[in-house]
C-alpha cells in the first residue's frame, strides 16, 4: 500500500520559494532575481544547485537570462504553453484537424465575450487592420494582419489564461495559416472574400451585434473548410 517517501531535490525547494515569493507579489514580471552568489549565501546552499533551478526555470519559460544583467522573471509569458503542448501533441499522436477545431471553438467563444467586452482600442486597431487589409498587396503582411485580427479578438476578452492558450495553439498552426494565405493570396475571389469576412466580423463586433458576430466568425471557418482546406490535403 505504501512506498518509500522520496525526499524532496533541494533545487525543487529553490523553485518552491520562487514560486511562494510570485504569490506573495515580492517578485512580479520584469523583476531581477538576486545574483546566484546571494541566492546560495540566503538559503545555506551551494550555487550549484542554485544554478540547477534556474536552469530548470530557463527551460520551462519562466524566467530568462539578459547576458551580463543576470536572470529576470519574463515579462511575456505567452510562450510558456507552447513547447509542453507541442510535445503533448506529438507524444499522443493527435490528429492536427483536432487542433484546428480547438482553435477554431475558440474563436467561436471568445468572440462572443469580446463583443461585449472589448476596449475602444482593441475596436480601433481592428478597424484600422481591416482598412489595411482592403489596400494590401503584399503576402507577408497580410499573414500578419490576419494574426493580429484574430489576436484581437482574444485580447478583447480581456481573458488572460485564454489568451495564452490561444497563443500557444496559433503558434502550433502557423505552417498552415501560411499555407492557407498561399491559395487565398493567388486567387482574387478568394482573397477579396476572406477581407469581406473579417471586415463583416469587425462590423459585428462594433456593433455589439453578439449573434451575428458567431455568425460571421463561423462563416469564416466555414469558407475556409470548404474552399481551403481541401487544396490543402
Amino acid at each position: 500500500m505504501f512506498t518509500e517517501v522520496q525526499t524532496t531535490r533541494t533545487y525543487e525547494k529553490i523553485i518552491e520559494q520562487i514560486k511562494e515569493n510570485i504569490k506573495n507579489n515580492k517578485l512580479k514580471k520584469g523583476d531581477r532575481l538576486p545574483p546566484e552568489r546571494l541566492m546560495a549565501e540566503q538559503m545555506g546552499i551551494s550555487r550549484l544547485t542554485v544554478r540547477e533551478a534556474l536552469s530548470y526555470l530557463l527551460a520551462i519559460g519562466l524566467i530568462e537570462n539578459k547576458a551580463g544583467n543576470g536572470n529576470y522573471i519574463k515579462s511575456d509569458l505567452s510562450s510558456m504553453l507552447y513547447e509542453p503542448m507541442s510535445m503533448y501533441i506529438l507524444l499522443e499522436d493527435i490528429d492536427f484537424q483536432e487542433v484546428l477545431s480547438l482553435r477554431k471553438t475558440l474563436q467561436t467563444q471568445c468572440i462572443a465575450i469580446c463583443t461585449d467586452n472589448i476596449t475602444v482600442d482593441n475596436l480601433n486597431e481592428l478597424e484600422t487592420i481591416c482598412d489595411k487589409m482592403k489596400i494590401c498587396e503584399n503576402y507577408d503582411k497580410l499573414i500578419e494582419l490576419d494574426l493580429a485580427f484574430h489576436s484581437y479578438i482574444v485580447k478583447g476578452t480581456n481573458k488572460k489564461l485564454v489568451n495564452i492558450i490561444y497563443n500557444s495553439i496559433s503558434e502550433l498552426v502557423m505552417d498552415y495559416i501560411s499555407h492557407a494565405w498561399t491559395i487565398i493570396y493567388e486567387d482574387k475571389d478568394k482573397l477579396k472574400k476572406t477581407i469581406n469576412l473579417h471586415v463583416d466580423i469587425f462590423n459585428a463586433i462594433k456593433n455589439k451585434d453578439k449573434l451575428g458576430a458567431i455568425d460571421a466568425m463561423q462563416k469564416h471557418f466555414e469558407f475556409i473548410e470548404k474552399y481551403i482546406d481541401p487544396l490543402l490535403k
